[in-house]
């Protein structure tokens, strides 16, 4: 069949043809939303999964929903280089200048405006000029303390307040929300907590891996109030289903039953992948009708392009040591695992792992649910690491010899 004509998008938040499965949680948000704008700020939502179940893609809807109904919307993109203080006040200051574009500023939306410069140059970036192309003087007694919770709570609800002023709501929407540090992560839900006191039209979305939750949890015990968590993953197989089945028929073609079931037994039904086996395929049959021969024959170009760009992109970005750890826990499994077991194959005390554990969290290659446990964050990376990455030799289980002590009166 024409590639040209190629109805599937693989790619990371790239939009699927056919979006499946999410309904509930797009109408969870649109009902949010609503209130937000209607005065009534209630919990948002905070989508949690693996890699490749669409946590991006959803949350773009949302950015779509929300500025449909009205609310300025900014997106963020939270990463290890740039999440500090002043990358979400930067894009609050953006946020502002939408509330009032024609009709000019408004008195809260100025002052508004002077707390994000206080903030800004109170947590400016050390070593970095303070040259942001600052427009308005810092105020004075507010955003100012150097104490990140207070002054994150006198900027939202400065923002609020402008918000409410132009008769609008803003939606700060954050993809990757564990990469926020506590600190930063701890100050963003005391400033949306305040908001939530005063009535505020502000409100967040944001999508994280499954260890968010809990992070949220600890650095404030209220999070639970503001925001929900629903765990998203691999579609059920009449969703998978129809997200293959769908492109293709409104192109003309059709997949054959055993077809269809075999991409859902390959791809086990994960959205990324999905997209990917059907943009092999296509490629690879003559059509109209794709057979399971045609998936046996995609199979191997299928395979190798997710372990070029979707496994193999993650691995360069790791040390030797720090493959070998995710190498051996691969031969226990896909997890999770204790990490005392990890640390056994790998020859060492958990004291010993603990910093490579740390290393791979901090990097987004594992998480923890559990306290002791370690699971990949990537759906059938354990697969992946078996096939590509050769086994390394296993040590030899050191005997454990105890010291011999006066026998006991007992025995």
């Amino acid at each position: 069949m024409n590639p040209a004509e190629n109805p599937y998008s693989p790619g990371a938040g790239t939009p699927p043809p056919e979006l499946t499965g999410r309904d509930d949680l797009i109408d969870q948000f649109g009902f949010a939303a609503q209130r937000l704008l209607s005065g009534v700020p209630g919990q948002s939502l905070i989508p949690v999964g693996l890699r490749g179940v669409g946590k991006t893609v959803l949350l773009n809807v949302f950015e779509r929903q929300g500025a449909e109904r009205g609310a300025v919307v900014e997106h963020m993109e939270a990463d290890q280089e740039d999440v500090g203080p002043d990358a979400l006040a930067r894009r609050l200051r953006a946020a502002l200048y939408q509330l009032a574009p024609q009709s000019g500023l408004g008195q809260a939306l100025m002052l508004a405006l002077r707390v994000v410069a206080a903030v800004r140059v109170t947590f400016a970036p050390q070593g970095v000029p303070l040259s942001f192309g600052l427009d308005v003087e810092p105020i004075k007694g507010k955003g100012d303390s150097g104490n990140l919770r207070e002054d994150f709570a006198d900027l939202f609800v400065a923002v609020g307040e402008a918000a409410r002023e132009h008769q609008r709501g803003v939606v700060l929407a954050i993809d990757e929300l564990q990469y926020l540090s506590d600190d930063v992560f701890r100050a963003l839900i005391v400033g949306l907590h305040r908001c939530a006191q005063l009535k505020l039209p502000v409100m967040a979305v944001g999508t994280g891996l499954p260890n968010i939750k809990g992070k949220a949890g600890d650095v404030k015990t209220y999070a639970e109030r503001l925001f929900k968590f629903p765990e998203i993953g691999s579609l059920d197989s009449k969703d998978a289903a129809r997200a293959l089945v769908a492109p293709a028929q409104r192109a003309g073609v059709t997949f054959a039953e055993r077809a269809v079931d075999r991409v859902l037994e390959r791809s086990q039904g994960y959205p990324y992948f999905l997209q990917e086996w059907g943009f092999g395929v296509w490629n690879t049959a003559e059509g109209p009708v794709i057979s399971q021969a045609d998936v046996e024959s995609a199979s191997a170009a299928v395979q190798g392009q997710l372990d070029d760009s979707f496994f193999g992109v993650r691995m360069g970005r790791l040390t030797p040591q720090e493959r070998q750890y995710l190498r051996r826990m691969a031969d226990l499994g896909p997890g999770p695992h204790r990490s005392s077991e990890i640390a056994e194959v790998m020859g060492m005390t958990v004291q010993q792992a603990a910093p490579l554990r740390g290393r791979l969290l901090n990097k987004g290659m594992v998480w923890s649910g559990e306290y002791g446990e370690t699971a990949f964050t990537v759906p059938l990376f354990d697969e992946y690491l078996r096939r590509n990455v050769p086994a390394p030799a296993y040590p030899a289980r050191k005997r454990v010899t105890r010291r011999q002590g006066p026998k006991p009166p007992w025995g």
